[in-house]
């Protein structure tokens, strides 16, 4: 692994840590300003790093002491100061008060406040007031949605500090160590708001806030050694207001392209071990190659903005050097692309420069929003545009050689293993059993001879691999050379070797479920179903979500954070409580959670690939998008496409089709003619609802009625009743279609002889009868409500159809 240099590191974990004296004052135990608690917390408590060059950053990173301090005018301190400045937008704020020095204008007990009530604010109900988030650590299973808003006890922020004081007991000066602070204050201070200034908007938490001063302040310190500046104090202090106009930070975008195909176009058995192992695949790929650029550009994972969905986000120094590095490297690999994919996969990338002003700090709220759109219309240009004339030589001479046969996976032509398979298809098929297990870590490795692995691996790029091994097994790997890093999955590896955890959607019911699982699973008709959807509109969230006074990067970074928490971490949690189950809408239901008969294939960044019982798929498609309506405020909506399905299939057909009708679903319009999107299609674009009309109206209204009803022994009727039933009204707009309905529905009418003696009882069943005639006659004639009701019963004859009938 390349080395940082001492001053990089030194500036890196300074900007972490510079705001950890909040955390001290907020106890209330002790008295002073924040900077000076946090310098003195530091050198009490944690002796490793009590060094001037991070202590100096803590005391001063504000210019009420910065101006009369006795530094070198190269000290660190004043790197700090303004990548803080620039982190807080603190311009805005009007002042440069420190928290603890005036303490009528902090409110120490403020609890940080949603990210959400400030996005998509035409969306927000005027009567709604903000919500915030208790103020706790991030730890557990349990999703902490924002609620009203509240206050921070003196006693949690004690009790996150001495947690704290202990985790970070160990921590060196070094580069290893660097993740390890922040993975700590992402555990312990995701919840604690960064400001509680009265006048400011307390809605970044201090992990968010120190992370991008960090990664600021690494970038600042290369771009002041590239241009030769050693005189730190007057052009990051004195002369701060010009520094705020230079050019001094590259924003890079990366994307790659064909995921789906990737991941999709496999027919073989096991092909849901196949699709998980795929997407897992990619998902560590891009991580990969986000961290092998910071390793080249010598940052840290401070400088990632946002990973997820085949998309990333770094904040890099704008230097000569930076940008030659960011091409060669996303050449070389692309090149490893095309000769081991082809043309399958491909990266496109992009790069801005930026100065503080463009990214949040200036009085011209379009510079932030045109430095995203550069990087969209360059990454778009570069996809319509992807190979060199020497590339596509390359391939035609390719195309001339002998490959051997074709990968009965995959179908790319390659050397095979004596199962027909291409050594990429079965390293991840050796992979697969292990990759769900809760103990699995992977560990990235140097290879020295191109596409050989050891066992349970598979290539990286460029000269890489990863191999899946238990936290048992991983110890054996501790002082091997050519372990470069290692990646915990959901789980913090405390004490590995330069460990990175990554949140990542893997919940399935036990790692070796299979589609015939699945089905066998499902209540009544032997079936799986699959769904597709992601967030509606939401690039233009990230560009124009936000009132322009509230453009910042920090803002974006945690509404990217939280966003991809929700899809990667608390979809596990909302998989093992399945809370609405369609078995369970009737009166009598047992409405308690259940964990899901589901397997995540892909969930990240805002798309969702979910796989399983159809009947559970449905029901967890409704908690998942009433989840993020409590999670987002309302602010964001989703929309799903949801295919049912033989557990034969083709899957590559299957994630076709589904995907058809989510896009039905993004379609869907109003009675003006307004696209409005959020909205689900199920089974058959006809049957396109907007989320609140399909579970109060089809769920809770017909499909409710229906499965009292014919639930209850006393007015049971054999399938070919409901068949009768859903044909006639299937063919409404036949007149005598309508009369045979309405027989049908006088059919039905309980016999008072059979009630002899029990006049109370059939008052009642009469009751329920009359209203059970009169709603579905009414549902018939409206042509909304009779879509609906011809779903609801298509719901309750696959719930009741008995799954040897379909053998």
């Amino acid at each position: 692994m390349k080395k940082l240099n001492e001053r990089k590191i030194q500036v890196t974990i300074g900007g972490l840590l510079h705001d950890i004296g909040k955390i001290i004052l907020r106890t209330n135990t002790e008295k002073g300003d924040h900077s000076w608690l946090g310098e003195k917390f530091i050198r009490e408590n944690l002796p490793n790093l009590d060094i001037p060059a991070i202590t100096e950053q803590i005391l001063f990173h504000h210019s009420s002491r910065l101006k009369n301090a006795k530094l070198d005018e190269s000290a660190l301190a004043y790197v700090t100061y303004i990548a803080d400045n620039i982190s807080a937008a603190s311009d805005r704020r009007g002042s440069d008060e420190i928290e603890g020095e005036n303490e009528g204008g902090f409110n120490p007990k403020q609890e940080l406040e949603s990210i959400f009530n400030l996005l998509n604010k035409e969306k927000a109900n005027p009567k709604e007031k903000k919500r915030s988030y208790p103020g706790k650590t991030f730890e557990g299973e349990a999703i902490n949605y924002p609620h009203e808003l509240g206050e921070i006890a003196n006693v949690s922020y004690e009790n996150i500090l001495r947690n704290m004081k202990d985790d970070l007991a160990d921590v060196t000066p070094s580069q290893e160590k660097i993740n390890s602070i922040l993975e700590l204050l992402e555990a312990y201070t995701t919840f604690l708001p960064s400001s509680t200034n009265k006048e400011e908007i307390p809605d970044i938490s201090i992990y968010d806030h120190s992370k991008t001063t960090a990664a600021f302040g690494a970038c600042i310190l290369d771009y002041l050694n590239s241009e030769g500046i050693t005189d730190f104090k007057t052009t990051l202090f004195k002369e701060a207001k010009t520094f705020y106009d230079k050019k001094a930070f590259l924003l890079i975008s990366m994307d790659i392209s064909g995921i789906q195909n990737f991941i999709y176009t496999i027919t073989s058995k096991g092909a849901l071990k196949g699709l998980r192992a795929r997407s897992f695949y990619l998902e560590i790929m891009l991580e990969h190659i986000v961290d092998e650029l910071l390793e080249k550009l010598e940052f840290a994972r401070t400088n990632l903005i946002y990973s997820g969905g085949g998309h990333a986000y770094v904040l890099a120094a704008n230097t000569g050097q930076t940008k030659k590095i960011v091409e060669e490297y996303f050449q070389a690999v692309n090149k490893w692309y095309l000769e081991y994919f082809n043309t399958a996969l491909y990266i496109a990338w992009a790069t801005v420069e930026c100065s503080a002003n463009e990214l949040g700090m200036g009085e011209q709220p379009e510079d932030y929003k045109n430095l995203f759109r550069e990087l969209s219309a360059e990454i778009s240009r570069k996809k319509l545009n992807r190979y060199s004339a020497e590339d596509i030589l390359c391939l035609n001479g390719k195309g001339s050689q002998d490959h051997g046969r074709e990968c009965v996976v995959c179908h790319r032509s390659d050397l095979l293993t004596p199962d027909n398979k291409c050594a990429i298809c079965s390293s991840l098929e050796s992979m697969s059993p292990e990759i769900l297990k809760e103990d699995s870590c992977f560990l990235v490795l140097k290879t020295t001879e191109p596409g050989i692995v050891p066992e349970r691996g598979v290539i990286l790029p460029v000269s890489h691999c990863v191999i899946v091994r238990s936290e048992k097994e991983a110890e054996k790997y501790k002082d091997n050379p050519d372990v470069i890093r290692v990646y915990g999955k959901n789980k913090w590896l405390k004490g590995a070797k330069y460990a990175t955890k990554l949140w990542i959607g893997d919940y399935a019911p036990n790692p070796a479920c299979t589609f015939e699982d699945l089905a066998d699973e499902s209540t009544g008709i032997r079936r799986i179903c699959v769904l597709r959807a992601d967030v509606d509109n939401l690039g233009q969230a990230f560009v124009a979500g936000f009132e322009d006074k509230h453009l910042t990067l920090s803002r974006t970074a945690t509404l990217s954070r939280n966003l991809s928490i929700f899809f990667k971490k608390h979809i596990n949690y909302l998989l093992k409580n399945g809370s609405l189950y369609l078995s369970g809408v009737g009166e009598t239901a047992d409405k308690a959670a259940k964990a899901r008969n589901i397997v995540i294939v892909y969930s990240g960044g805002d798309d969702v690939f979910l796989v399983g019982a159809w009947d559970e798929v449905i029901g967890a498609a409704v908690d998942l998008r009433e989840a993020l309506q409590k999670f987002s405020l309302n602010r964001l909506t989703i929309s799903a496409g949801i295919g049912i399905y033989p557990d034969k299939f083709p899957i590559a057909a299957m994630a076709r089709e589904s995907g058809e009708l989510e896009d039905a679903a993004k379609q869907y319009k109003d009675s003006s003619g307004k696209t409005l999107k959020n909205a689900v299609t199920l089974f058959d674009e006809k049957f396109t609802f907007s989320w609140d009309d399909f579970t109060e109206n089809v769920l809770g209204e017909k499909l409710k009625l229906i499965q009292t009803f014919f639930d209850d022994p006393k007015n049971a009727r054999g399938k070919n009743f409901i068949y009768n039933l859903l044909e006639y009204i299937r063919n409404a707009d036949e007149k005598i279609n309508i009369a045979r309905y309405a027989y049908l529905l006088a059919r039905m009418e309980p016999d008072q002889a059979r009630f002899k003696g029990q006049d109370e009882a059939y008052k009642k069943q009469k009751a329920k009868y009359d209203e059970f005639k009169k709603k579905m006659y009414a549902w018939m004639k409206a042509a909304e409500d009779r879509k609906r009701v011809i779903l609801a019963l298509y719901l309750y004859v696959y719930m009741t159809r008995e799954k040897e009938s379909e053998e």
